[in-house]
């Protein structure tokens, strides 16, 4: 809170209602999200077959969408790459490739609204340029 309270003393006249002021501070600040499992979503839904599906509509049976994403102000997010214990001594390795080629192509699939990034200055860079930054974790 400290932090926040630091961050925003010199912000220009900031609403005083909690909800707006929350939206006037993502403008200026990237709201990260550290934990994403769509792409596990996308093997188990559908096989990683991005063209079953339009990830610019909503899409009932996940929790994330580019409508979401853009409604809450999401700047990053960080996908993730995870395959379950299942798959431990079988096939993780071709799994969690799977899932980091799942993202790579869902990023480059909506270049208007997500762009591949890989350190804090590119999260920075698609800030600005209105994209969601995507990283893998």
């Amino acid at each position: 809170t400290a932090l926040l309270t630091l961050q925003t003393s010199s912000s220009p006249s900031l609403p005083s209602d909690p909800l707006e002021r929350a939206k006037a501070l993502m403008e200026i600040h990237p709201l990260v999200d550290g934990h994403n499992d769509f792409p596990y979503q996308c093997r188990g839904q559908w096989k990683n077959r991005l063209a079953r599906f339009n990830f610019s509509k909503p899409i009932n049976t996940t929790q994330t969408d580019l409508p979401r994403l853009r409604k809450g102000k999401l700047a990053a997010q960080f996908w993730v790459s995870y395959s379950d214990c299942e798959s431990q001594y079988k096939d993780a390795t071709r799994v969690f490739i799977d899932q980091i080629d799942v993202i790579r192509r869902l990023v480059d699939l909506y270049p208007d609204d997500l762009e591949f990034v890989t350190t804090s200055l590119g999260i920075e860079d698609a800030f600005r340029a209105g994209r969601i930054a995507s990283l893998i974790g």
